[in-house]
């Protein structure tokens, strides 16, 4: 899906899933051989180094903005550029000032851009920003994004643009607590290794809209209280890990739109929840009522449309106060 900007062609499909029987089978993410290699950023680094795509001819908007000083490498030979705080940096990335050697086989050339502070620390990091010659929202190229911000908070998904061909995210460390639309419309994402969340409170739309995401990294989400739509959507899902959502008061449509999902092994919670038209065995129906919490009043856990509700054993939940519907 583009907006008002044509994106490249994806290197992988948007869903990989197959099916076996009743189970969906997972394919690794293969980062494509002929991509630019990045170099991770520590934890104790404030940096943020992207591959972005170079179209022939194309529009290859790119922003970067920054509550502090900040300053951009671009990739194209020129070095660092200083950028004043509370302001956007941008720029077309222009075909010829990129190496015909970082060709791919799908014809785009590569950036490999760099963002780090001027100085002191890199408090924030925000690529929501519409470049300034495009009046309305387009897909931007972000193909493979590494971002390490210890004493910041990172902007990456949401509405302004949309980073539909970013496939990685690997966000080492960031502070903050508000996790909300972390990597909302991003069509394309297939692996998040690593994420540190033990600070977030809200997980709102983290994920919605990420087709092609298969599975998620161990999340510390102990202290998330609105988990509202952190997964819709997310229509090749196949399995959530170990989630504490103990002190999750709102989970409206966490899960609605994930008829892949086969595994979900959240914890704790208490409040109204909806797994309907996943893909849940009665095993994995059972760990569900398991895992819950005792019910905060009267709560419903609706599992309407799961293969599974012929075998399972509601009652689990029921003897936690809970109602169950669809079973």
């Amino acid at each position: 899906m583009t907006h008002g900007v044509l994106a490249p062609q994806r290197s992988t499909f948007a869903s990989r899933r197959t099916v076996n029987g009743s189970r969906a089978v997972t394919t690794p993410w293969v980062r494509p051989a002929d991509w630019l290699a990045l170099t991770t950023p520590d934890p104790t680094d404030q940096r943020m180094v992207g591959l972005h795509t170079v179209l022939q001819g194309g529009s290859n908007f790119v922003t970067v903005r920054s509550a502090v000083a900040f300053k951009v490498d671009w990739g194209d030979g020129a070095g660092w550029t200083n950028y004043a705080a509370n302001t956007t940096a941008e720029k077309n990335l222009a075909w010829s000032d990129y190496s015909p050697g970082t060709l791919t086989s799908l014809g785009y050339r590569q950036a490999i851009v760099t963002v780090e502070a001027q100085s002191g620390n890199l408090t924030s990091l925000d690529l929501q920003q519409r470049h300034s010659s495009v009046p309305r929202a387009y897909s931007t190229g972000w193909l493979d994004v590494a971002v390490s911000l210890p004493y910041g908070t990172l902007t990456f998904g949401g509405g302004n643009v949309y980073q539909a061909n970013v496939e990685r995210v690997t966000v080492v460390t960031v502070a903050g607590t508000n996790f909300g639309n972390m990597f909302q419309y991003c069509y394309s994402l297939q692996t998040v290794p690593l994420l540190n969340t033990a600070n977030g409170t809200n997980f709102t739309y983290m994920f919605q809209n990420c087709y092609s995401l298969q599975t998620v990294p161990l999340l510390n989400t102990a202290a998330g209280t609105n988990f509202t739509s952190m997964f819709q959507n997310c229509s090749s899902l196949q399995t959530v890990p170990l989630l504490n959502t103990a002190a999750g008061t709102n989970f409206g449509s966490m899960f609605q739109g994930c008829p892949s999902l086969q595994s979900v092994k959240i914890t704790g919670a208490k409040y109204a929840i909806d797994y309907s038209n996943c893909m849940l065995s009665s095993a994995a129906l059972d760990n569900i009522y398991t895992n819950l919490g005792t019910a905060s009043g009267a709560q419903t856990i609706t599992v309407t449309g799961n293969w599974g509700t012929a075998g399972d054993d509601p009652s689990i939940a029921t003897a936690k106060g809970w109602t169950v519907a669809g079973s």
